[in-house]
């Protein structure tokens, strides 16, 4: 087994893409995982990684819940729990990209973007602090994007929002370093 032995992981937005690399990832390397998905269309592709993971030795299950909203968000990782007994890591990845020019931005275009890219970070985040404070240890790991310190036209909505999860990541790392619990982000891109 690799360095994530027996540890276990709730990663949102893992039915495709870097949240389905990451499932994998971890369970080559020992961990027992819960790959989120937001809705039904997603729900055979979450199926396949768990199935995936499954393959590789170790326990998965398939969490549907829009992260963006409180409620739904606050039931995954109870959820979670209730199936692995605790949280070892949290993979806040969850994420959308639509490309608009500002001039052509609506609001619920912007709104959108904020909530399932940002807010989600914080609702997930948020309901399971106390939980890896209660058991001493824990480790939150934010997927912004190398645009975040670029930008880009056309995506002015994503990079503010993968902005912001680098500034939310520093300020959390600086509340929470002294309480067991780890918090980094990666930004992958070009």
């Amino acid at each position: 087994m690799g360095k994530l032995r027996d540890k276990t992981a709730l990663i949102t937005g893992a039915s495709s893409g870097i949240g389905k690399e990451v499932a994998c990832s971890f369970a080559d390397e020992g961990a027992d995982v819960a790959v989120n998905f937001p809705d039904d269309s997603q729900a055979e592709n979450a199926s396949a990684v768990v199935a995936e993971v499954k393959k590789r030795g170790r326990r998965a299950i398939a969490i549907r819940a829009d992260v963006s909203k409180a409620d739904e968000n606050a039931a995954m990782v109870d959820q979670f729990i209730e199936a692995f007994g605790h949280i070892d890591i949290l993979v806040n990845n969850a994420g959308i990209g639509r490309t608009a020019m500002v001039e052509d931005m609506t609001v619920d275009m912007w709104d959108e973007m904020i909530a399932i890219n940002l807010r989600s970070v914080f609702l997930a985040t948020n309901k399971v602090l106390p939980l890896m404070y209660a058991q001493g240890h824990g480790k939150i790991i934010n997927t912004a994007s190398q645009l975040a310190y670029k930008g880009a036209p056309g995506l002015a909505h994503y990079t503010a929002s993968k902005s912001a999860i680098v500034s939310f990541t520093r300020s959390l790392s600086l509340e929470i370093g002294n309480r067991g619990v780890n918090v980094n982000c990666v930004a992958p891109g070009a």
